[in-house]
Order: C-alpha cells, then structure tokens, then sequence
C-alpha cells in the first residue's frame, strides 16, 4: 500500500557534504555494518548514557537491523548509527534524550517542492538535504525507553537565512526559529507523527490519512505535490580507526534522475480550541514530540457513533496506563453485524510465543444484533480492550524470562495454563484479570465514569474473568448477585 507522507521524500547514497554542512560535529563517513557488534560500539565510548542507550539499541533495535543489512527499509540501507558522535540531552527530571547520527550507504532525503524547484534552478544540492537522528528517549520519572528516527526538514527560506545552518534543533530544543516540518519514524521506518512550524511555532500536526482512527476536534487539509526522485551514489574504500573500528571513507558520489512521483499531502489542522502546542521544544508529547501508538487502524463502517466515541474513551485511559505501542501499532479494528446478540474477540495469527513476545498483528472484530445497544456492549468491547493491554505487558517484556521480572504473576499464570505444548491465554487472562481486580475496575471507572455500582463492581467479572480463584472466593450470595447482573446483561462467558 502506498503511504501518502506530508512531505516529499528522494532516496539518494550520502555525500561527503551532508554532515559537514549541517552539523559541525557530524561525520562524513559510514561505518562498516559488518564491524558493528556491540563490543565494537562500545569500544572508546566513556559517557555512561550513550553506553546505556548502546545497549538499549542493541536489544530493542531489531526492527532497524533490515537498515544495518542493506535490505528493505524505508529509511535506509546499510545504516549503522554513529555512537561516536552521540550526544546527551536532558529535561530538568522528565527526560533524557541521545541521540545519534547516522551512517549509511543510502538514505530517504525529505524536502519540500520548493526546496526542489530551489535544486533545479542553483544546482545546489543542500536544499534538497534533511537530517535524520536515531534517538533514544528516557522518561525519567516513569524509567521508560523508547528510541525512534526523527528528520529536520527545513524549509527552503530557513536555509537561505541560516546560510544552511538549519540543523541545530534537537528533540528537547528547536532552534526558536525554526521553519519547516520535524518528523518521527519508528525504527522499523514507519511513520509515526509530525509537525509543521512557522517562526517557532507548531500550526499543523501531520499524521498518516491512512491511520487517522477516530480523531476529533479538526479537519484535514490536502495537496498533492509531484518532484523529481534522485538517487545520490558514492564510491569509497573502508579504513580502520585509532579506536580499531572500521569507517567508510567516501571519494566519489554522482547524483542520478531516477523518476518523478506525486505523493498526497495530508495536514491534520487542529481546530482553534485547543491551541496546538506552541513548540518551544519540550518534545515529551505535548507538541512537538514523538506520538507513539497512533497508528492503529480503526474501520467505522457499520460502526455507530456511540460505539466510536466509547473506544476513543478505552484508549484514551489505556494508553495513560501504558497500553504498549507493540500492541497498538498493530491493531485493526473492525464492526460486523449478528442475527443475534453479541460477541468481541481479539485475534492474532502465529504461535503462542509470537502473539505474546513478537510482532504479530492484531484484529479486534466486534459484532452485535442490531437491537443491542451500544451502552450495554460497552463493558464486551472494554473487556477485550483488556486483552490487548495485557499483551502488551508481555510484549514489552519480550519473553518468558524478562516477564517473570516485569509481572511475575501474569508470567506464572500463563505457565499455569500451558496445555498440550500451548498456552490457553485467553484462561490466563482472565484469571490475572481476577487476580487485579481491583485495577480492572478501577479502567471502568476512568472510562465511563457516569455508570452505576453494578456495573463496576459486578460487570468486571464477566466475560470469563468468573473463573478465576479471586470470584471463587467470594461468598456465594456475592456471587450470586454477581452471576445475576452478567445474565440479565448478557455478560457471561
């Protein structure tokens, strides 16, 4: 499928004046990805925060390694980042940022069309020219990482004032006139989110049209843009450093007309109330920052309105708990229709270790007859909704192992139920569900704060979480009140 990005983008292999001409202290060369072990990395770098995120990199990074093989990834090929020249930054006591430079054989370049009509016409290839980072995020106070790609894009009036200077923004501070787009990949090279700035100021967030969900409160503004696609090719020869690394020594590059293309531009414009972020650079999420987990795909065909608004309403308090992005980035969401009654199940495809630890998608599809309202299929859909945010514990873990420190009793629970060579882990589910009760009530409130008692207290246990040791041990005429409002709800398993 053809994603329809914001701004333009050119593949060409780096030249020796791609570093040297933005960013002072930025290498001209390319690493040998075939020397790019960790030791290796780690040789010659003291500062104990760039180590860290070495090894962060080096465990979490595995969507980045088609980059480092010279295989398909939208970013880059042969792409190995330049530890030497990483850099720390830090946020009073929220965050803590290194990023990292890149070297690679061949890279995406974006750029505007009149930063490409500004090429056609002068010849010089620093307009077309943007700077792509790898940055590893800590969120000091929750001890979270993440690490994605994040691209300057300046606009062609920015470069001709800064005389190219135009690539000393970083992720925690944009230069205070800053004009052009700043955007945010995952490190598998898909996109993540964007933003436009005028002066300083943010006056667009930019999103994939494909991947809008169920967004409110603006509008998208669209323009389709064609240009010129170039490839940049470089020939060199590999030396070895003083640190006993290995380097990529460029000699002679050629630029070649590979095509034209038109892409559609898709800017979601924020209405008036609330004010976009202003930009001053705080870069932690509230403008100006990298926005995870914002690609789900959510299909509101046949979806009715209430039903729309209620998700919205689960994510938005799933995601302030933590609802993994490894789950999120990999969800479809799809409404169909019953003779009779209702139903939600969330699937996935794969064996039991690859829907818990890998990179398996997910597909929530709900259905109900038409006379069940949306109102009493809100607890069915917030049950499944569950599921997900208990897949993304375990696949924030990783593995088995790494689960037993994270969350020792969902990891006992799922080794509990492994039955003829599978993990049952819907059972698994709903018994830690049982055994957090407490939490799990406490997202129902949050979610749909106007309901009763009952449907708190007693709605969440339907749904299979009956069956776990926390419902047994209730008194028989608590469960019995209980088994009473799941069938008059239609709420038993």
């Amino acid at each position: 499928m053809k994603k329809n990005y914001v701004l333009l983008l050119f593949l060409f292999i780096l030249g020796s004046g791609v570093f040297v001409s933005c960013y002072d202290d930025e290498p001209d060369v390319l690493s040998d990805p075939e020397n790019a072990g960790i030791n290796e990395m780690l040789n010659g770098i003291t500062d104990p925060e760039v180590r860290k995120a070495i090894a962060w990199f080096e465990e979490h990074g595995q969507d980045a390694s088609l980059a480092r093989a010279g295989e398909t990834h939208p970013l880059f090929s042969m792409m190995v980042p330049a530890w030497p020249y990483a850099f720390v930054r830090g946020s009073n006591d929220e965050y803590r940022t290194v990023e990292v430079p890149i070297w690679a054989r061949s890279r995406t370049l974006f750029t505007l069309p009149e930063n490409a009509i500004a090429y056609d016409e002068t010849g010089n290839s620093m307009y077309i020219q943007s700077l792509t980072r790898l940055v590893i995020l800590t969120d000091k106070k929750k001890g979270t990482t993440r690490g994605f790609f994040m691209t300057l894009i300046p606009s062609k009036e920015y470069m001709d004032a800064k005389n190219f200077n135009v690539y000393r923004s970083t992720y925690l501070s944009r230069e205070k006139d800053f004009d052009g787009y700043v955007y945010f990949h995952e490190l598998d090279g898909s996109f993540a989110n964007g933003w436009r700035y005028s002066n300083g100021k943010i006056t667009h967030t930019v999103k994939m049209l494909e991947n809008s969900g169920l967004a409110r409160g603006g509008h998208y503004e669209y323009t389709t843009y064609c240009y010129p696609l170039y490839r940049r090719v470089c020939t060199g020869y590999w030396q070895t450093t003083e640190s006993g690394g290995r380097e990529y020594v460029e000699v002679n590059c050629y630029e070649e007309y590979v095509r034209d293309e038109c892409h559609t531009e898709a800017v979601w414009v924020q209405d008036p109330d609330p004010q976009p972020g202003t930009g001053g650079g705080t870069g932690g999420g509230t403008g100006g920052g990298y926005e995870p987990g914002t690609r789900e795909t959510i299909d509101t065909t046949d979806m009715p309105q209430a039903l729309q608004e209620q998700i919205q309403k689960i994510m938005k308090v799933l995601k302030g708990m933590g609802l993994s992005d490894k789950v999120l980035g990999k969800l479809t969401i799809r409404m169909g229709m019953l003779p009779v009654g209702m139903s939600a199940v969330v699937s996935s495809s794969g064996s039991y270790m690859d829907v818990l630890f890998g990179n398996t998608p997910f597909v929530m599809t709900l259905e109900k007859d038409s006379q069940i309202s949306s109102d009493n299929y809100k607890l069915v859909v917030a049950h499944e909704f569950y599921h997900l945010y208990l897949y993304g514990i375990s696949r924030d873990a990783g593995s088995l192992a790494n689960l037993y420190n994270t969350n020792q009793k969902l990891q006992s629970l799922l080794n509990h139920n492994y039955v003829d060579g599978k993990v049952d882990i819907n059972e698994a589910h709903h018994q830690y569900m049982g055994y957090d009760n407490q939490k799990y009530e406490q997202f129902l409130r949050s979610a749909f704060p106007a309901e009763t008692e009952d449907f708190y207290k007693y709605g969440k246990w339907g749904g299979g979480v009956e069956t776990s040791e926390e419902f047994n041990n209730l008194s028989s005429d608590e469960k019995g009140k209980i088994n009473k409002y799941l069938h008059d709800n239609n709420l038993e398993k």
